[in-house]
């Protein structure tokens, strides 16, 4: 099962990491919109069964939501676009509702861009290589 990408929206090579989600044009500030569509499947599952899962599996994509639970996709990566979604230390989307809203006007060919630690939770933390002007070269999380 393979999820939908937003037609605004493309997977390309990214500076940050790996790969990236790019505006394939521009996005207007306040302007929500859906990564993919379609059904994403996921379990939750508690700090202890989350620990054991990383350590029987080669990646996995999760946040955090709170009180030792945590949202893992059960998609492979390249079935689920979103999954390439990386951290800056100025994001340009943020969550909204069911979907993300740009914090700020967005340019085509622009990395699409989010806080990773508004998702993880506080002892979480990630070397960061995002290359902002205000980057904090380690992100921690917060909740």
């Amino acid at each position: 099962m393979s999820l939908i990408l937003n037609p605004k929206i493309d997977v390309r090579p990214s500076p940050i990491e790996g790969k990236g989600l790019f505006a394939k044009g521009p996005f207007q500030k306040g302007e929500k919109f859906q990564i993919t569509t379609g059904e994403h499947p996921s379990v939750v599952m508690s700090d202890d069964e989350f620990e054991e899962y990383k350590r029987t599996h080669d990646y996995w994509d999760a946040v955090y939501i709170g009180s030792g639970k945590h949202r893992v996709g059960t998609l492979p990566r390249a079935d689920d676009p979103s999954n390439y979604g990386n951290h800056s230390c100025n994001p340009n989307i943020a969550p909204e509702g069911d979907g993300v809203m740009a914090l700020r006007d967005i340019a085509k060919d622009e990395e699409l861009t989010i806080d990773y630690a508004q998702f993880s939770p506080k002892g979480w933390s990630m070397e960061c290589n995002c290359g902002a002007s205000n980057c904090k070269k380690v992100i921690y999380g917060t909740l």
